[in-house]
């Protein structure tokens, strides 16, 4: 709706609009309604573009990928920390796999396995602590996506989240953790099953966005920032992102806060 109103706000005028936001979870081949919109509006009149955060889940630990072979178990373990907030998994694989997910977990917790187009919720000690997914033919791209959802209630501790590839003609599959608004995330992979590529954000993966990373303009040699995502898309696209621009310890003005009092009126931040 921002988008639209600043469209038709432009008329006939040049217009340039950047959205510095994002998440983790999605399909990350361009096929979101939220994209297919964007890459609409961006067609439909010269003079009109668009940038976009590319992520800053380089260093997150939340992105792992595997091609699975016929007949393969592929087991990811996660770690959950203490805590209540819920954790999410979101994974995608291609139209005609087919692949059960099974999930196994701290105090004896078992679920699956899940075959398509099923679901089952995860049972722990206090009760259902979670639930897992297995939809085909996603109605925007026909592919295929599981999805892991734990609680606040589900106990801390090591997780594994396990494929089992049924019938494979691809075997490409990703997961993501969603990211927490709330802050760092309770749920990680561990270091061995860490994938940084094709760590973009949900929504950057479009035709006619322009996806920008972040460089350390202090330095010479203008290094990527370690948190800047990193292509490619799902689909194997490598111009994502198109561009980098200043992201690291940019100093920026700040507002004064609610007591007015000790706090400057500029702060440095990072981020893409």
């Amino acid at each position: 709706e921002g988008c639209d109103f600043v469209d038709r706000t432009a008329g006939d005028r040049p217009a340039v609009i950047n959205a510095s936001l994002g998440r983790q979870a999605g399909q990350h081949d361009g096929a979101t309604l939220t994209e297919k919109a964007l890459d609409a509006m961006l067609a439909e009149q010269p003079g009109r573009a668009m940038t976009m955060s590319c992520g800053n889940y380089f260093a997150k630990a939340a992105h792992a990928s595997i091609t699975l072979d016929p007949g393969e178990v592929h087991a990811f373990d996660l770690d959950l920390a203490a805590g209540t907030r819920p954790a999410e998994i979101d994974m995608w694989y291609k139209k005609g796999d087919v692949i059960d997910l099974t999930l196994t977990g701290p105090d004896g917790i078992s679920a699956g396995p899940v075959r398509a187009d099923g679901r089952a919720d995860i049972i722990g000690p206090d009760g259902v602590v979670g639930r897992i997914h297995n939809r085909v033919n996603d109605p925007n791209n026909g592919d295929s996506q599981g999805s892991l959802f734990l609680h606040g209630n589900a106990p801390a501790g090591r997780w594994r989240f396990a494929v089992h590839g049924q019938a494979i003609g691809d075997g490409r599959l990703h997961l993501w953790i969603e990211r927490d608004p709330a802050g760092a995330g309770r749920l990680r992979f561990v270091e061995q099953a860490v994938d940084t590529a094709t760590t973009l954000g949900t929504i950057c993966n479009g035709y006619r966005t322009i996806a920008v990373a972040a460089y350390d303009a202090h330095r010479s040699e203008r290094p990527p920032g370690r948190f800047s995502s990193a292509g490619p898309t799902r689909d194997g696209r490598t111009a994502r992102p198109g561009c980098a621009a200043p992201g690291v310890q940019v100093l920026s003005a700040r507002s004064l806060p609610w007591d007015r009092r000790g706090t400057p009126l500029s702060t440095t931040e990072s981020g893409a």
